[in-house]
This record gives structure tokens, sequence and C-alpha cells, in this order.
């Protein structure tokens, strides 16, 4: 792929315009790709902006480092190959954000509101297929379109200097503009037909929190959790036929706590000390498959179970 970029900024005091535009050539693409992108940044006063923005952007229709992650089903090696008449995927993306620096009485404060909307064009889809041989096939073929919108809130708290909390949440939808096919029988009968309009590991609800406390140069605790909200997942039910069902997840919350003690041997050298837990209450996956036919596939949620860790660690301080 080689590209070009260009890019200029326009400053009016209180409002700020910054557009691009890019031209690429992909070697699996006979045109040219043409991808403008603006940015609006208005001042509202000292302390709070709103931002309105652009952007297009595309992904060629190529074999992907994740694609080579074979998936083994029952012993069965799945391939990803691409559809002879896949096309590019393009990705049109606004969005529009509120921000606000300033203080909250004695504390510090940082608050952003996004709304955001993309809208995929020929998104790329993927349908298994079993040959004569009985060899399973992924077939990435392009869909007929897809939309992603939702709402982001973002807020940093810093109520002393040795204290701050961020802390964020995001709920969005991601919708394909018509069903996509899971999973279809042989025979063809609709009745024996799996398929959704919503996009498969893709949580309409998730967000983040941490906290730090350093009370002096030498105590430090952080806390940090990730909340993961239901989504929809296939899972592999009779590897065969390939009959795939869709499944609907719990919500996890993956709550870590971090303990560290630092101080100097000698002027030279400083070790830190330090004890932590991962995945506090123990939100994990509870329905993992087994045996020879499970579907390794079928994973989701955090990717530790409850777990206490500890350390040491030398440092040269020059």
């Amino acid at each position: 792929n080689i590209g070009v970029y260009a890019e200029n900024e326009w400053d009016f005091k209180k409002l700020k315009v910054k557009t691009g535009i890019r031209l690429d050539k992909h070697s699996k693409l006979d045109d040219l790709i043409f991808s403008p992108r603006v940015n609006l940044l208005y001042d509202l006063n000292t302390s709070s902006q709103v931002r309105l923005t652009y952007a297009k952007g595309f992904r060629a229709p190529q074999i992907f480092d994740e694609d080579l992650h074979i998936e083994v089903t029952g012993a069965q090696a799945v391939r990803t190959v691409n559809d002879e008449n896949l096309k590019e995927e393009i990705s049109h993306s606004y969005g529009l954000s509120l921000d606000n620096s300033g203080f909250i009485g004695s504390w510090q404060s940082y608050f952003l509101i996004d709304a955001f909307y993309t809208d995929l064009k020929d998104q790329f889809v993927k349908e298994i297929h079993i040959n004569d041989d009985g060899d399973a096939f992924l077939y990435r073929k392009n869909g007929s379109g897809a939309n992603v919108y939702g709402v982001n809130l973002e807020c940093k708290l810093a109520p002393t200097e040795s204290t701050s909390i961020t802390f964020g949440f995001t709920h969005q939808k991601s919708e394909y503009d018509e069903e996509e096919v899971v999973w279809e029988a042989e025979s063809g009968n609709a009745d024996s037909l799996v398929s959704t309009n919503n996009m498969l590991r893709t949580p309409d609800d998730y967000g983040y929190i941490i906290a730090n406390w350093n009370p002096n140069h030498h105590w430090n605790l952080s806390v940090n959790g990730t909340f993961t909200g239901e989504m929809l997942v296939p899972h592999l039910m009779d590897i065969d036929t390939e009959y795939t069902i869709i499944e609907n997840t719990e919500n996890f919350f993956d709550l870590g706590a971090k303990v560290s003690y630092e101080f100097h041997i000698g002027n030279k050298v400083s070790m830190t000390s330090y004890v932590g837990i991962k995945n506090m209450f123990d939100k994990y996956q509870n329905n993992f498959d087994a045996g020879i036919n499970r579907d390794a596939g079928y994973v989701y949620g955090p990717g530790l179970p409850r777990m206490i860790y500890f350390g040491v660690k030398l440092e040269n301080i020059f």
C-alpha cells in the first residue's frame, strides 16, 4: 500500500479548522482510494470546547495477520479464504463532542461527552463452507452494510496532588443493515437458519475505572476495573454440520488492585516490592467447552480468573 497525505489547519481564534486528504494505492485494488477528513474545534469559553469531526477510512480485501490464528474444532483446521469478488470495506465516521476542564470546588476535573456514528459500506462478513473432502473454510465476503453509533462519557478527577480518579462508560449499538447468516442447513430449510442483525462479540455497554493514590514517594495504591456488558457470541454445537447457535453472555466486572513500596539501596539502586490481585470478584467465564469436539473459539469475558501476584523490581536510578 502506497499513500500520500496532505493536511492544513486554519486558526480563526475561537474556531480551528483542520482538513486532510489521503490517497492510497493498494496492490489488491485497481483504483485509488480517496479518504478526506475534517475537524472543527470551537472554544465556547476558556474551559469548554465543542468538536465536530468527519473521517473516511477503508480496509483492503486482503488476508490479515489475525486470519493466521487457525481455529481448531475437533482436530479440524478452519481456514479463512477471501471471496474472489471481495471489495474494500469503507467507513464514514462522524463525531460530536463537548469537553470541559476546570475545578469542582478544590478538585481538578475534566469531563467529556462524545456522540459518534459510523456507517460501514460493504463490511466484511464470514461464511462457513465445507468442501467434498470435509475441510472447513471461512469465506470472507462483503455484507449489506452496518452502523455503529452511541454515546461515550469520560471523567477525570484529582481531589489532591496525590490522588486521581478516571472513569468512562460507553453505550452503543452495532447493527447490520440486513440480517447476516451465521449458520444455514445444507437443505436450505428456512426453519434451520441462524441469523442476526447484531454484530457478534460486541457489547452494547462497556466502561472502565482507574484510581491512584500516592501518599508519598514510597507508597502507591492503584485500583482498576473494566466492565463488559452482555453480548452475542457464536457457539459451534456440531462439528459435522457446523451447526452454530448464538449465545447471550452475562455482564462482567473485572476489578483489580495493586500496592507497591519503593525504597533506595544506597545511592544507585532502588527497589520496589508490590503485591496485587487481578479479577478480585472472580468474574470469569464458567461454561467453557471440553473434549475433542469443543468449540475452541467459544471464549469470552475477562482473560484471567482471580489471581494474586507479588514481586520485586530492582532499578538503577542512573
